[in-house]
């Protein structure tokens, strides 16, 4: 979409070029400079007359019609009710199919310059989480770390669709999990910073989970930042192709012979935001999920994040990783196993 407030749309033919619905006519010059597409629609506040304008001009107006929406993997979503039922009335003789799923697994297996595009994203958000990590310090809020973060990404030519970035007092620990929306609470002595930072080039997306220390953190916490970089690296020399989801979230074992438990899973499918394999979080995973076959160019985080039973006391290292033929890469040089403290 090229505003939040706003659907946009691609007709995508059997022959012929795809065309671009969007907004207004003064956004079509941006939305050509950031696109491979060449051609280029408004829509107006009402996008389907110029979609169903188009299904026409191509022989599209019957028959079978797919409908691709967004974040298959994560929360299966499509068109909106009022857009879905006014194309049906417009084309009476379609006869409309859920295609999401079908065209993200399509763009699973990542071709040469996908993974290109992921090596760029993987070293804005390195160039982020270094930038962010050189400002921490007590009294800065994370906020300010966020904009820092944001700010780097943009003078690299990147994108990002959010920070996450959290702390809570190692001393009397409330949380295992940033902050979708960092606020403005100022960084203490004696404070864990949990980050999530994601950066992006031409729609992939780089990712880390790290954990940093405001001063020696108390044996509670080494022993548990020892165990998360442990199943990291774990993951780093076992996950290879050919394994199921089942599989390596068996690695995560390791985490209930401590008295811990798993926060979020050790393997998601990231790379245009979350695809497949969807590995049970915030919702169980089926058989199917669970019996996913990882393939070479799949891209995937790996993290490791263990965490207490009541969630209050936690940490996390990870990031973006490419199967290959015999294993998995590391898109990233950033090494968020590495302890530190500041």
């Amino acid at each position: 979409a090229t505003c939040a407030f706003f659907s946009s749309y691609v007709v995508f033919p059997l022959d012929g070029e795809p065309t671009f619905v969007g907004f207004g006519p003064w956004h079509i010059g941006n939305n050509r400079a950031m696109s491979v597409l060449r051609e280029f629609r408004p829509g107006g506040k009402d996008p389907v007359p110029a979609i169903v304008g188009r299904l026409q001009e191509v022989g599209a107006a019957r028959g079978r019609l797919g409908l691709v929406g967004s974040l298959a993997a994560l929360e299966p979503e499509s068109l909106p009710l009022e857009h879905y039922e006014r194309l049906r009335k417009a084309l009476p003789e379609v006869e409309f199919e859920d295609a999401t799923q079908w065209y993200e697994d399509l763009r699973l297996v990542k071709s040469p310059p996908e993974v290109e595009a992921l090596r760029k994203a993987a070293a804005i958000t390195d160039r982020a989480q270094q930038a962010l990590l050189d400002a921490v310090r007590p009294g800065v809020t994370p906020a300010r770390l966020a904009t820092v973060a944001l700010t780097t990404v943009h003078a690299a030519g990147g994108r990002s669709p959010y920070t996450h970035i959290g702390a809570t007092p190692m001393a009397a620990p409330t949380r295992s999990y940033p902050d979708p929306y960092p606020v403005a609470h100022p960084l203490e002595r004696g404070d864990v910073l949990l980050t999530e930072t994601v950066a992006g080039y031409s729609g992939y997306f780089g990712k880390l989970h790290t954990t940093t220390f405001l001063g020696e953190p108390p044996s509670a916490y080494r022993e548990i930042f020892a165990l998360a970089a442990g199943v990291y690296g774990e993951l780093l020399t076992s996950v290879r192709p050919g394994q199921t989801v089942r599989e390596v979230l068996a690695l995560a074992r390791r985490f209930d012979g401590a008295g811990l438990t798993m926060g979020i899973p050790v393997l998601e499918g990231w790379s245009t935001y979350q695809t497949r394999p969807y590995t049970g979080w915030p919702r169980p995973a089926s058989e199917v999920d669970l019996g996913f076959e990882l393939r070479p160019g799949h891209a995937v985080t790996l993290v490791a994040h263990p965490v207490t039973p009541d969630r209050r006391r936690g940490v996390w290292v990870g990031g973006l990783c490419l199967v290959t033929e015999t294993g998995v890469e590391p898109l990233h040089r950033f090494a968020p196993q590495d302890l530190r403290v500041l």
